[in-house]
């Protein structure tokens, strides 16, 4: 593969975010370089057995309807949920060949389509949920040879970021809609970096973070971001510089004596670059998201409404509750009785599976990182 191809390839990985259909041409092309028949990139869960989205090349669409309806839970797919994000495996090395071939998956998934031998990868791995990445061949092709997975593992990285932006895009529909307001909408800090790596756009949960009174990422008076030291200045810096650069982006941990914040960089490249343009910014190449570990938001009410199917009166108790005050505070701050109160506080346990005030907090804490919050 020459330069050129290897670079409009990865130009298509990036595109393939916001495009979804566009990763069934990324199989193909990075299938035939390691001389796979079929290729597979699906996010489901393992938990609920859901798919959230699904493409395949050199597969039979049929099947994928019964691997929905029977074969969420699989040998090969439970062989990758505990396995670390980025690394690619041999299905030889997970799974005993011979065990798999007596499986009911086997006879109905793999024989027919004539496939064995996969090299897998996750690609990004959540408690309950797993961005998985697959491409297989025959039993008579063999297994697979190390120059063929070192040509898969080379697009790794950048599938991987490719795959946590499609995610990000598929939840919440922002960015692949190109709608920057939406971007205000999450809680998540969200940042956009031009060619010389200086922010033109941040969305307000960025701005909160930064007019904080020890802000743990600052945007300077040039417009380029800064960390909380010299160290961490640098570190952000350089892995910005490798993304502008062609890399996949990565993640940095920045902390300081009462803080810390989790810094994700993406790179933002053709097709996504071009629909924020059209916004009416400057072309923005980077993506940088800052989520304070130590300032974690609640949920709005209105969001907790809709989820958990809340009462407006519900609504207010849950709120109040949120707030780790006493019972009699909340209650009198609602101008109620403690007795309605608690009954209200009972009917929220209930419906969010919570078994206290305690309990309702630390789920509302832990909820999704990035959430969409009531407009202000």
């Amino acid at each position: 593969m020459s330069e050129d191809e290897r670079e409009r390839l990865l130009d298509l990985i990036y595109d393939a975010a916001v495009e979804p259909v566009i990763f069934d041409e990324v199989l193909r092309r990075i299938g035939a370089l390691a001389n796979a028949s079929g290729g597979l990139l699906e996010g489901f869960s393992h938990v609920n057995e859901y798919s959230s989205f699904h493409n395949q090349v050199g597969l039979d669409p049929e099947r994928k309807i019964l691997h929905e309806a029977f074969y969420m839970q699989n040998p090969l797919a439970d062989a990758m949920v505990t396995k670390p994000e980025g690394r690619l495996y041999r299905s030889d090395e997970l799974v005993d060949i011979s065990a798999l071939k007596r499986t009911a998956f086997y006879a109905d998934m793999l024989q027919p389509q004539d496939k064995l031998h996969s090299a897998m990868a996750a690609l990004a791995s959540r408690p309950d949920f797993i961005v998985a990445l697959h491409f297989m061949r025959s039993e008579k092709a063999g297994a697979w040879a190390d120059d063929e997975l070192d040509k898969i593992r080379f697009f790794i990285p950048h599938l991987q970021r490719a795959a946590k932006l499609r995610l990000r895009l598929h939840e919440y529909s922002l960015l692949g809609q190109a709608k920057l307001d939406a971007l205000d909408l999450i809680s998540t800090g969200v940042l956009l970096l031009d060619g010389a790596a200086k922010v033109i756009f941040a969305n307000r949960a960025a701005d909160r973070l930064f007019r904080h009174e020890t802000p743990i990422v600052r945007i300077m008076r040039d417009h380029t971001l800064t960390g909380g030291s010299y160290r961490d200045t640098d570190f952000l810096r350089q892995m910005i510089d490798a993304t502008l650069l062609g890399g996949p982006g990565g993640v940095l941990l920045i902390s300081d004596t009462v803080s810390e914040a989790v810094v994700s960089i993406a790179p933002i490249r053709s097709q996504t670059s071009e629909r924020l343009q059209n916004s009416g910014m400057r072309t923005p190449k980077v993506a940088v998201f800052v989520s304070d570990t130590a300032r974690k938001q609640l949920p709005p009410p209105s969001l907790l409404a809709h989820r958990y199917g809340l009462t407006p009166m519900e609504t207010k108790v849950a709120s109040e509750l949120a707030s780790g005050r006493a019972l009699e505070a909340c209650s009198g701050e609602l101008g109620i009785g403690i007795n309605t109160f608690k009954t209200h506080a009972r009917r929220i346990y209930n419906k969010t599976g919570t078994r206290g005030q305690a309990d309702l907090i630390r789920m509302l804490v832990n909820l999704s990182p990035i959430m969409v919050v009531a407009a202000e």
